[in-house]
């Protein structure tokens, strides 16, 4: 390689900043538009009439007629050697370049020997195994092999099948196990008829089965006093209690019936009869003139919710 300075001339004067040529020939050198042989280092574009640039070139005529080519017709280009052993300022950035050249173009030759020493080896082997293949027929019995194996499956699949037909034949052979198996297909049968709606959806189940009416969910009023208890003065106590028609429907077990009530003795006075009212008025004495206002009634209390197993005084106990 060549070091050269190429000095550009032009013969107008620059209107640009820079003249037209050196726009051109930084736009090859951006697009690395240039032949393998031509290496360019350095530009130094001018205002003037005059601009260089600095090449590494295997020759200096193939530098020349490559500037006159692709540059501008109004320029005009020299080309010099350069001494590079007199050089000041360029040796650093020079052997930079030139190295890092010369290691890509190395590592591409690596590369491309590696490449081909692969496919070489690749088509060798290819070609052996072709041969092994041809010589010994391993594809071959390794294909026959795959069907015998697929045959063999299906055979042992029918032997299989057969085997457990001849097995329960021989079950139902015998009289004993036959009449088990008759029973067992009529005691399902029978089930399914007699449980249809194992056969139905849960939807249609429930669309189907008869919903409680009001009649059995609430015990009636004259079930109520059918089987009501003895003692006429406490109906509100007595109506909370259910019948033993009500308590079959919710599925509890009825209590045991009150015993016919007994006179109430002196010693006890009925649960009945209601206790005085603090906050009544006392009666107006005797002589008073106008009538004597009716005895208010104490109000009264709203019938409590009780355990239908809870048995109070008006029980009959």
């Amino acid at each position: 390689m060549v070091l050269a300075l190429a000095i550009h001339t032009v013969s107008t004067q620059v209107s640009a900043k820079v003249p037209f040529s050196m726009i051109s020939l930084m736009d090859h050198v951006r697009k690395k538009d240039l032949p393998p042989e031509l290496k360019c280092r350095q530009v130094f574009p001018t205002s003037g009439l005059r601009s260089t640039s600095l090449w590494d070139a295997t020759d200096l005529e193939v530098l020349q007629l490559w500037l006159d080519e692709f540059l501008d017709a109004e320029c005009t280009n020299e080309v010099f050697e350069v001494q590079e052993q007199f050089a000041f300022g360029i040796s650093a950035e020079l052997t930079r370049l030139r190295t890092a050249e010369k290691v890509t173009a190395n590592t591409r030759a690596t590369a491309a020997a590696v490449g081909e020493r692969t496919r070489t080896a690749a088509a060798v082997a290819s070609q052996q195994m072709n041969d092994l293949d041809a010589k010994y027929g391993v594809s071959q019995q390794a294909a026959s092999a795959m069907q015998a194996a697929k045959e063999a499956s299906l055979t042992a699949s029918k032997n299989l099948a057969s085997g457990i037909g001849q097995v329960h034949a021989r079950a139902m052979q015998n009289q004993r196990i036959s009449a088990a198996a008759t029973q067992l297909n009529a005691g399902w049968k029978r089930l399914g008829s007699n449980l249809p709606f194992l056969g139905r959806s849960p939807a249609s189940s429930e669309t189907d089965s008869p919903r409680p009416s009001a009649s059995s969910a609430a015990p009636s009023a004259t079930m109520g006093n059918a089987n009501g208890p003895a003692n006429p003065q406490a109906p509100e106590k007595q109506s909370a209690k259910p019948s033993s028609s009500s308590s079959a429907a919710v599925g509890t077990p009825a209590p045991p019936q009150p015993a016919p009530a007994k006179a109430a003795s002196p010693s006890r006075p009925a649960a009945s009869k209601a206790a005085p009212d603090p906050s009544a008025k006392p009666p107006l004495p005797s002589g008073t003139a106008g009538h004597a206002p009716a005895q208010q009634v104490a109000p009264q209390q709203p019938p409590t919710k009780k355990d239908l197993f809870t048995l109070d005084d008006n029980d009959g106990l």
